[in-house]
């Protein structure tokens, strides 16, 4: 998957969105196996869950960057143009063994990270949001750049 944008970040975000809606709860993991950028771009890609599709959404955002040993951060917009927070960090994110996964029981959302895809640490404190019961799941990958791209390969995806 290949994405451009600014940031996923503040009060809005920009970014490429590979989505499906999903109603109630989930459990949503892949293998984060490569990231290709240009010389220095970093860029953040991972798991998102989003109210809409409007770029100032409330949403909860497990990811990793394209440097490996970056590690992890679960982050969330809690309100419509409100700030985006982050909520915790851990890890470091080895390439091509940077698991994540997201999870929705109610309006309780989780973020993990793994190495081997079997054990889970959980980042941060899960957050309480209270969603709509459909709301948009994806991939999310920005480069934080105005003027590159770069590439992720997502692989062992596996929505529960």
């Amino acid at each position: 998957m290949t994405g451009g944008g600014i940031d996923v970040w503040s009060t809005a975000d920009q970014f490429q969105y590979a989505y499906t809606q999903v109603t109630s709860n989930f459990d949503f993991r892949t293998r984060v196996a490569a990231s290709t950028s240009p010389a220095g771009v970093n860029p953040l890609l991972g798991l998102m869950a989003r109210e809409s599709l409007a770029g100032n959404a409330r949403n909860l955002f497990i990811r990793t960057y394209g440097d490996p040993g970056s590690g992890y951060r679960f982050a969330s917009r809690n309100s419509t143009g409100g700030a985006t927070v982050s909520n915790g960090s851990g890890g470091t994110n080895g390439f091509p063994n940077a698991w994540i996964r997201l999870t929705r029981v109610g309006n309780v959302f989780t973020g993990y990270a793994s190495t081997d895809g079997v054990t889970w640490t959980q980042i941060g404190s899960a957050v309480t949001m209270s969603l709509p019961s459909t709301i948009y799941l994806g991939l999310a990958v920005s480069s934080r750049s105005a003027s590159a791209t770069s590439t992720v390969q997502f692989r062992d995806i596996s929505l529960i």
